[in-house]
């Protein structure tokens, strides 16, 4: 008898070991299971994020344009994108919009074999769940599951990024090249749309605008201000209606160096660390200031002046037949001539480094220079007829305002003088250029 209890007993413990090992084997199924879907699942839960993400970014930069626009821009950026290689269809996605805010919900349904593990189990044990899809439940009131997929859902909002702008105007005499005020009072108005373009755009973001004028020097005009300011965005558009032009020389007054650098000195004092950083840089004109430390533009100008009487008066005697007079004077304009391309060279090349040295500093800072060239400058008078002159090259041009927008990864546009509604559309497409954040 006491060995049969002893074999019962033994009996008994066996039994457990195999439930202990049946209750282990499962788990490790479920584990192994597990450990092969949820990288599948991180993996799509990414991918479908990455989709509404976009979406969002793209609707919320076209809602200024129209709701239909962005959410057309809003589901082309959205089907760009797959999920564990399956594509998507407008049914996946869902817009939302409030104010400038852009709204994406996403939800796609992904295979997973745990369903289909948990989908069994269920059902030996009497659970409500479907067998597969499109079968009708088990039970009535059973849960709307499936035994091969799970379903996923992301959300994403984008909202206008906060903006700090400066916009910079040239006010030198040339901007009255067509007389009454004009180009300067289009370049105004066109301003004062922008303003308004910004306030229309009713941003969650906080806009800030700030004006800098340049001819022979720079003056800020305003600093960044914005519609919760006790000034608010009417004393940005009074400033620009009160702008004067120039009272000195027409020429020899745009300097964009000075520009730039009161622009940019602005941003680094006030500009946030959070908001996107830009500059809208009009002139009308090609740069001819600053002075250089060695090169006074009108040193070099009195000398290529000076050569040109001193030629004058060797024709003068060279015609009555006086040679020695005519040899002097000849020489005497060679010298001017040759300091005066020196001089002019080295201006000019210091002209450019120093104004190039501020768009490196923009890039630097992560600040965007559009620049706005309306024109083309007078090319037979004023300062650049006179500095190609000087330097003996009638082909010489500066073409900063390429280089300025293509370092600081800004555009460049072009009007002409006269194209009052070319300028505005300038001033209304950077105003609507706003770019989006993502937004908890």
């Amino acid at each position: 008898m006491d060995n049969m209890k002893y074999l019962k007993r033994q009996k008994g413990i066996g039994a457990n070991q195999v439930l202990f090992v049946g209750v282990f084997l499962v788990g490790l199924m479920l584990s192994s299971l597990a450990a092969v879907d949820i990288p599948v699942y991180l993996a799509a839960q990414n991918q479908l994020q990455t989709a509404v993400d976009a979406a969002a970014l793209a609707g919320a930069a076209k809602l200024p344009i129209g709701q239909v626009e962005a959410e057309i821009e809003a589901l082309d950026y959205a089907l760009e994108n797959s999920v564990l290689g399956q594509e998507m269809d407008s049914s996946n996605f869902e817009f939302n919009y409030n104010g400038s805010a852009f709204e994406v919900s996403g939800e796609v349904e992904i295979p997973t074999l745990m369903s289909k593990l948990t989908c069994g189990l269920s059902l030996a044990s009497g659970g409500d769940y479907w067998i597969q899809d499109g079968e009708e439940p088990s039970e009535e009131g059973a849960a709307p599951s499936t035994c091969t997929s799970m379903t996923l859902h992301a959300r994403s909002k984008a909202i206008p990024a906060a903006r700090d702008v400066i916009l910079v105007i040239d006010t030198s005499g040339s901007m009255n090249n067509l007389g009454n005020g004009q180009p300067f009072n289009d370049v105004k108005d066109a301003a004062l749309a922008y303003v308004d373009q910004v306030i229309d755009l009713d941003s969650e973001s906080i806009d800030r605008i700030g004006v800098v004028t340049f001819d022979f020097n720079s003056t800020n005009e305003i600093e960044l201000t914005s519609t919760y300011d006790s000034n608010n965005f009417q004393a940005v558009k009074d400033t620009i209606d009160q702008l004067d032009l120039y009272n000195g020389s027409q020429w020899w007054n745009t300097n964009y160096h000075s520009g730039l650098q009161e622009a940019l000195d602005e941003l680094e004092t006030n500009g946030r660390q959070n908001a996107s950083k830009t500059i809208v840089f009009l002139t009308d004109g090609y740069p001819n200031v600053p002075d250089g430390p060695d090169w006074y533009y009108k040193d070099c100008i009195n000398a290529y002046s000076k050569g040109n009487t001193y030629t004058s008066y060797a024709n003068y005697y060279y015609s009555r037949g006086y040679t020695s007079y005519g040899d002097y004077y000849s020489n005497k304009a060679d010298e001017k001539y040759d300091y005066s391309l020196d001089c002019t060279t080295g201006y000019t090349d210091y002209m450019v480094e120093v104004t190039l040295a501020e768009a490196d500093r923009a890039a630097d800072m992560d600040v965007a220079v559009h620049t706005i060239q309306i024109g083309p400058p007078p090319s037979q008078s004023g300062s650049l007829s006179t500095i190609r002159a000087m330097l003996q090259n009638d082909d010489w041009d500066a073409l900063l305002l390429d280089q300025i927008a293509d370092i600081t990864d800004g555009e460049q546009y072009t009007a002409e003088t006269n194209d009052g509604d070319g300028i505005m559309a300038i001033y209304n497409a950077i105003a609507e250029d706003v770019h989006m954040r993502l937004a908890l």
